[in-house]
């Protein structure tokens, strides 16, 4: 009987363990297909109707600058953009591009704006990085939709351009980040609308600019496909990843 009884006892003992192995697994496959998750966008994040095209206030590449161009500090020293940067009339709506989780939203007194953190998944290795907005509508933590109404885009000139940023960051292992072509994460509808629309947008502005430009673009309004940076979000020394 007591033999018996510990058989039993082994028997249900091997059976929780296997139990518990699956159960880990399971959960392991989940956390790192959460945490691999790419963002997808829906929206373009702006209304392409409110672009400023006054040169006088935006960038030299027009409206849109792209990912990968060269700019400068306030310090005067050379870095790459890891952004799409749009510059539009005041007042102008930003909504959100994908759905996801409101990872963080905080306060820029040096701009009088905020900044927006969103993930496809709570736990993701991405971020979309919404800069530049005012009127915050969201709070951290909410849950949102493609096309949600994120704010106002921030002032660059008062009362006549405004201006925000799009930026898509994977938390690398050991501290660095990368930072990715937004155009990568369009939807397939959201390529066939905007290829042309980015293209004709800073073609249009600058003509000679554009098809003299000795780097050519890989993407629509990108100079690069991926940028890494110098180890815990430092953007100032910006490496191409090739």
């Amino acid at each position: 009987m007591i033999k018996k009884n510990k058989k039993s006892f082994l028997h249900i003992l091997l059976l929780s363990f296997l139990l518990l192995i699956i159960l880990l697994i399971f959960f392991s496959i989940s956390f790192y297909k959460n945490y691999n998750e790419k963002p997808v966008f829906y929206n373009f994040l702006v209304d392409e109707n409110n672009f400023s095209y006054n040169s006088s206030y935006v960038s030299s590449y027009g409206p849109i600058l792209p990912f990968g161009a060269e700019v400068r500090d306030e310090f005067g020293n050379s870095q790459l953009s890891p952004t799409y940067e749009f510059y539009l009339n005041d007042k102008s709506t930003v909504l959100s591009p994908l759905n996801g989780y409101v990872l963080d939203v905080g306060f820029q007194p040096e701009n009088d704006d905020y900044y927006i953190w969103i993930s496809p998944k709570k736990n993701s290795a991405w971020i979309v990085e919404i800069d530049h907005v005012k009127n915050v509508t969201i709070k951290k933590g909410d849950y949102i939709h493609s096309g949600k109404k994120l704010g106002l885009v921030g002032s660059w000139y008062k009362g006549i351009v405004g201006r925000t940023e799009l930026m898509i960051i994977k938390k690398e292992i050991g501290g660095y980040y990368t930072y990715y072509c937004p155009y990568l994460f369009f939807s397939k509808n959201l390529k066939q609308k905007y290829s042309v629309i980015i293209k004709n947008t800073l073609k249009n502005f600058n003509s000679n600019s554009y098809n003299n430009n000795p780097k050519k673009m890989v993407l629509p309004g990108c100079f690069y496909y991926v940028l890494k940076d110098g180890g815990y979000k430092n953007r100032e020394n910006l490496k191409i990843v090739k």
